[in-house]
């Protein structure tokens, strides 16, 4: 845990603080969701998932992108990673579902 160092005026001595992380945005953790999906799914399952991550999201395209763009970010990172492959497919379905195009590879 970091720590913050407040001045104090009167005393001249320093109190330290913890500072707390941040919370994980909303792409994140609709990343996480995606991603952590680890067993194969029939076609019944896949749009159970795709509809929770859509709700996950408030139905907010640009968050579902987001998250996309993370996870194919992790899929060049990780190219053997069958949950991260999974969770991409997974959010390239949502945004498909949506009757979006999928954004390019490279862009943000």
């Amino acid at each position: 845990m970091r720590l913050h160092r407040t001045p104090v005026a009167t005393s001249g001595v320093a109190t330290v603080h913890p500072v707390r992380p941040r919370p994980p945005q909303s792409a994140q953790r609709i990343w996480r969701r995606a991603s952590g999906v680890t067993d194969p799914l029939d076609q019944h399952d896949v749009l159970a998932v795709v509809l929770e991550l859509l709700r996950a999201a408030q139905h907010d395209a640009s968050t579902v992108s987001r998250a996309l763009t993370l996870g194919r970010t992790c899929a060049r990172e990780r190219p053997s990673d069958v949950g991260v492959e999974r969770g991409v497919l997974l959010l390239e379905q949502a945004l498909a579902f949506m009757g979006l195009e999928l954004p390019a590879e490279g862009s943000a």
